[in-house]
This record gives structure tokens, sequence and C-alpha cells, in this order.
């Protein structure tokens, strides 16, 4: 940080204003869901899982960044977004499923927990005065959730049909993939 009078422009001060602004909102938030009774499953904050899909073929894993249980005992998957949350036409099948991480965490979790019942999939955005925007709703999610995998494994099942893609542990292969956040790869 500078001084004051040597290239001071007040953005600092500005920065912390907005930093703080949005902290006490995703505090209002929080405390507005925990007075409806929701809890924040802290067993479940950025944990390793790891599943498979395909009959046992492809494996996925992942963190979830967060679960909350609502208070009918559903569980809210979540992720947090400082930015703009992706629309929810791009995480379905019409848009080519875009956008991925919901569905990786719903499966996760729904194959770690098949008893489970899930109330909803979406993020927990910091700069939203509701906090929560849900995307896939309960009444879709399994319908949402089988057509993902589905299209997950047939993505899988191109790549290595194709050869242009095994999913092995060489890490030098890995490096010329533009796919390689599907295997997360560089998180070992």
């Amino acid at each position: 940080a500078f001084e004051e009078g040597c290239f001071f422009t007040g953005e600092e001060t500005l920065m912390k204003k907005i930093l703080l602004n949005n902290l006490l909102r995703s505090v209002e938030n929080d405390v507005r869901r925990f007075n409806e009774g929701y809890r924040v499953l802290t067993e479940y904050g950025e944990k390793r899982l790891q599943t498979t899909i395909g009959e046992g073929l492809y494996t996925i894993n992942g963190r979830i960044d967060r679960i909350d249980i609502s208070p009918a005992s559903k569980y809210v998957i979540m992720d947090y977004k400082t930015g703009g949350v992706p629309k929810k036409n791009d995480h379905l099948d019409r848009a080519g499923y875009r956008q991925l991480q919901l569905g990786f965490y719903g499966l996760l979790f729904k194959k770690l927990h098949p008893d489970a019942v899930l109330e909803g999939l979406g993020y927990f955005d910091i700069n939203d005065k509701n906090g929560y925007v849900e995307i896939i709703g309960e009444d879709e999610i399994e319908g949402y959730l089988s057509d993902f995998e589905k299209h997950l494994i047939g993505l899988f099942d191109t790549f290595n049909a194709k050869d242009r893609l095994s999913l092995a542990e060489d890490i030098d292969s890995c490096t010329y993939c533009p796919f390689y956040v599907l295997c997360r790869i560089y998180e070992r």
C-alpha cells in the first residue's frame, strides 16, 4: 500500500469498503438462512469426494464448496461465486452442459448418499442480495443428474474410443489435454 501523497488515489479505501460490504451481505444472507432453519454441513466443506460412474468404469472426484441441510432434512449443494453466476441454460443438455461444476457436485454427493433427498443445486453469490441462487430445483434434480451422468459417460467414452485422450496417471500426457479439469489430475 502506498502512503498518502505518494501515488495515493483512494482505491485501497474503496476496495476495503467493497470487501466489507460483500462480507456483511454474505453474513446477513447466512443469518437469514439459519433463521429459516438451514444449517451448513461443515464436515463436507472442501472435503475431497470420489465416486465412480459408468458402472465403475470412470472415477470422478471433487470438493464441494458447501452443503446445507434444510429444516425438512433435504440437502442443498452450493458453489460459492464472487463473480457472475452462470446461467441456468448453460447447465442443461440443450447448451451441451457448458457448466459442469454443479453436475459434478450433485453426482458426487448422490452417488455417495443415494438415499439423500436433494432440495437444490445452486450458487451462493456473495454479490446477490439473496445469497443463494437455485439453478436446479428439487423436482428436476433426479432427471438432471441422470442426464448429466449419461453425458459425461458419453464424453469419456468418445475420448477413449478416439485414443485422443486416455485417462492416465501420466501427467505429461495431460498437459496437452483441454479437459484436464474434468479428471483433476493436477490435484493429485
